[in-house]
């Protein structure tokens, strides 16, 4: 909604159906993978990408992702993220999931 103009990116945060899913990686559904809808340009050397949920994003900014991710590892920025959305969520949080990819060499990401 955000992307099609209907939203801005503060009323997502507490639209009434902000919890639904729309596309997810991963999960199976009679037989067959879910398939993301998310498309991207080439990723090159440096590329980041930040999988998460709403636990985590509901807890910390789009603009803390982005420089905890440009600071730390990506295993490091996982478990800094995390423990910042857990903390101000005073610990009733939704769950919290995050992965981050960092291409360092085509051949060989840094997870």
């Amino acid at each position: 909604l955000i992307d099609a103009g209907k939203l801005t990116e503060a009323e997502a945060l507490t639209h009434p159906k902000s919890n639904l899913i729309t596309s997810c990686l991963g999960i199976y559904i009679d037989q067959g993978p879910v398939i993301s809808q998310y498309t991207s340009p080439v990723l090159t050397d440096g590329s980041v990408l930040v999988a998460c949920s709403d636990g985590l994003w509901h807890g910390v900014t789009t603009e803390e992702i982005g420089w905890v991710v440009n600071k730390c590892i990506p295993k490091i920025a996982c478990e800094k993220l995390v423990n910042q959305a857990y903390k101000r969520s005073n610990g009733h949080s939704d769950n919290i999931s995050i992965a981050i990819v960092r291409i360092t060499d085509a051949s060989t990401p840094d997870i």
